[in-house]
């Protein structure tokens, strides 16, 4: 779990601009409180529920916060029109240029035989909003760093999750020869050939 002391997340920096002990945060999907418990050190109402969004109910927040949680909405708008309605003073969504998984679809094609289609992201976020009326600010705040592993065997578990393999079958066979393909070591570990530190932005409105 991330340090809620931390003050080296540009992420987290940006969300702290501004929040103060008397406002009301809302995180939509807050998850194990990556930005919910550092945001709660300096907002003494930040609510967290544990309810799908679309049968929440929640008081209005001064700010809406939701990080990293629209990729695999497939009815994106009303999630997004709830978030709005909730939102008294600002919406923040924070998420990537790219899918979190889309790193692993030209093994994916290999191990199932199959395209992987990858989730929707930032771009096609802003297209829905451009659609719906909202014309948000957007903000690069920099990079998530690339995932690594130490050793072989960490990679083997971590790629079975992410290609949905089970260990002792086919399509595990399969992973297990394409697994030094696909690898390459780096200072901080085993990673994913061709991965690339993830862009993301900060994407905000006031609400209508």
């Amino acid at each position: 779990m991330s340090d809620p002391h931390r003050t080296d997340d540009p992420v987290l920096n940006k969300l702290l601009v501004g929040v103060t002990s008397i406002m009301a945060v809302l995180d939509v999907g807050g998850g194990a409180g990556r930005f919910a418990l550092p945001l709660a050190l300096h907002c003494e109402n930040l609510s967290i529920v544990q309810e799908e969004w679309k049968d929440a109910s929640v008081d209005p927040a001064d700010t809406v916060l939701c990080a990293h949680v629209l990729y695999g909405t497939a009815e994106i708008e009303p999630f997004l029109r709830n978030l709005d309605s909730h939102a008294r003073e600002r919406v923040k969504i924070v998420s990537f240029m790219d899918s979190p998984m889309s790193q692993v679809s030209p093994l994916w094609e290999q191990i199932h035989g199959e395209q992987r289609i990858n989730l929707p992201a930032l771009p096609e976020m802003l297209n829905v909003l451009w659609e719906m009326g909202i014309y948000p600010d957007v903000e690069m705040v920099g990079t998530a760093d690339i995932r690594s592993v130490p050793n072989r065997d960490d990679a083997v578990k971590m790629l079975r999750k992410f290609l949905y393999v089970k260990p002792d079958t086919e399509m595990d066979g399969r992973l297990l020869e394409l697994l030094d393909e696909h690898l390459e070591e780096t200072p901080t570990g085993l990673v994913i050939k061709g991965s690339r530190p993830r862009r993301q932005a900060l994407v905000s409105w006031t609400p209508r």
